[in-house]
């Protein structure tokens, strides 16, 4: 098989003390960046965007914002996309916006593609380096050093897509706010009830159903999910945004000295464990740690198996839900109910079949049954971790924290508050289930300080908190020492990678190219050393 040399073959210095092949590719890494940004609206995407541009700048970045919803506008202009009729009596040019934005976006979506965002964000960055770079064709572009804040993703496709173009150039930022915070941001330019039914909108398009086949709107949590980094901006100080971005930029470039925090190995803790999980719905881990940062025990979601705990890989007979019937037991009794409900209108309503079948499954989709948990066989992670922890005989969990990968439901917040947790911190752009609803009495969402981890005081509320910090997926992509911490003295190289260099590079050629490089360079070492001149590279 012949391999085809590039057009320009790279220059490489003859002899054995040319160095490594890999030295010499570092000349063709990407120096530019990409920053995703993704929250529900009113979550204070504007303030984060700024403190984020600031840090880039301090990195010697030129940056460059890319609001999708400003693309969504002019291709639905030349689309003759029309946008949904304002509600009526409602002036508020504020509330408008967001309302024909929201509009927009599932229209676009649904007509020309999930990640239509994405492909907007795409065409964004080319014609800026285009611009950049006038008179050079796309392969003979070597970028500077940009960064590129995309405002903002609300589909896991289009988390996809930007991840399948620029893989390790792209880092997306999740943020989180409560829904008092989100309200008062909005509040800021409209009445609170304008704001609330914005809220609720944007909150009723974001569902992790993917059993239906028209879920062209947004899909917030599903997106969130993907974030590398989370932001917790249920701040009213604007300055105090700037530690966690410096420190997430600095992560990003891998400056020496940056350990995980105690909450960051709380929840890789909660991640870990959710993996065991093979439950047909999803998979959630928790993780309970006390206020030294311990971990006392972790728990995911799966079917329990007598003699305590839970079905895994190494039990024999293994009985859980996919070795059993293949099928989510939640399901198949909330599709029967479903059944009866179709049975009780065509008894008690007098409709035909179709009908009631028609009026059933809008029931079973559109209303709370489609949402009952008591149907399923398995125990849930916060309250394995609980139990995990009772069984073994474990210290007290009174006064600790507990990590998950979702929102509570509102059964495991109950045994949360009797069990004594200290505060629980969720990786959700909503506070879901009816936990705060049926306890308010017992559970804060916005308490007037971080829970405090040092105090074994009495607490009045279990503080209910979005996480902050780097995401689970990305932890041992961040924290790992990939490269030596000291020189040849012991002294600290503060950026082993180089001045600003980013952690994890991506390179301007494909994998192809990149094979010609090496092979260039190694028959230029080698014929170097026999004295006959280099020729195209060629495989056998």
């Amino acid at each position: 098989m012949k391999v085809v040399a590039p057009a320009a073959k790279p220059k490489v210095k003859s002899g054995p003390s040319a160095g490594n092949a890999s030295d010499e590719l570092r000349s063709r890494r990407s120096e530019e960046l990409i920053i995703a940004l993704s929250g529900p609206v009113g979550c204070g995407i504007p303030s984060v965007k700024d403190t984020l541009e600031e840090a880039l700048s301090e990195r010697g970045y030129q940056v460059v914002h890319i609001k999708v919803s400003s693309a969504f506008e002019e291709l639905a202009q030349r689309h003759t996309i029309q946008d949904e009729e304002a509600p009526p009596n409602v002036t508020n040019a504020a509330f408008l916006r967001i309302w024909r934005l929201q509009t927009l976006g599932n229209k676009l979506r649904t007509k020309l593609g999930d990640d239509m965002g994405a492909q907007l964000a795409i065409k964004a960055i080319s014609l800026d380096r285009g611009e950049r770079h006038p008179n050079k064709q796309v392969p003979d572009v070597v970028p500077e050093k940009v960064a590129y804040i995309i405002d903002q993703l609300k589909h896991p496709k289009e988390v996809a897509l930007l991840r399948s173009v620029y893989d390790n150039m792209l880092y997306v930022v999740g943020v989180l706010s409560g829904f008092g915070q989100r309200k008062d941001e909005l509040k800021k330019s409209m009445p609170e009830d304008f704001a609330v039914r914005l809220m609720h909108r944007d909150r009723a398009e974001t569902h992790d159903d993917k059993s239906k086949s028209d879920n062209n709107g947004q899909q917030l949590e599903r997106t969130l999910k993907l974030a590398d980094f989370f932001v917790s901006n249920s701040r009213r100080n604007i300055g105090l945004l700037k530690e966690p971005i410096k420190r997430f930029v600095g992560l990003v470039h891998g400056d020496t000295g940056l350990t995980p925090t105690a909450k960051e190995c709380g929840m890789y803790a909660a991640y870990s464990a959710g993996l065991r999980s093979a439950c047909l719905s999803r998979q959630v881990g928790a993780a309970i740690v006390d206020r030294f940062g311990n971990i006392i025990s972790t728990g995911c979601n799966d079917v329990p198996r007598a003699g305590g705990g839970l079905y895994d890989t190494n039990s024999y007979p293994d009985n859980r839900c996919f070795h059993k019937e293949g099928l989510c037991f939640n399901d198949k009794h909330k599709n029967m109910l479903r059944d009866e409900v179709v049975e009780t209108l065509q008894k008690a309503g007098n409709l035909d079949f179709a009908e009631a079948v028609r009026v059933a499954d809008a029931i079973r989709s559109g209303t709370r049954i489609k949402d009952l948990i008591e149907f399923s066989r398995a125990v849930h992670a916060e309250m394995d971790a609980i139990i995990q922890s009772a069984r073994r005989g474990n210290p007290s969990i009174q006064g600790s924290f507990l990590f998950t990968t979702t929102y509570p439901c509102h059964s495991c917040a109950r045994h949360i508050v009797a069990a004594g947790i200290r505060a629980v911190y969720f990786i959700e752009p909503y506070e879901k289930s009816l936990a705060l609803d049926l306890h308010d009495d017992s559970i804060d969402h916005e308490p007037s300080a971080d829970a405090d981890w040092n105090s074994d005081a009495p607490f009045d509320k279990v503080a209910f908190l979005h996480f902050e910090g780097v995401a689970p997926a990305r932890f041992a992509s961040l924290f790992f020492a990939m490269d030596g911490r000291k020189d040849s003295e012991g002294r600290l190289i503060k950026n082993p990678g180089g001045t600003n260099s980013k952690r994890v590079t991506e390179f301007l050629d494909n994998y192809k190219d990149l094979e010609m490089r090496v092979l260039a360079r190694l028959e230029s070492i080698e014929n170097a050393g026999s004295g006959l001149p280099p020729e195209e590279p060629k495989i056998a």
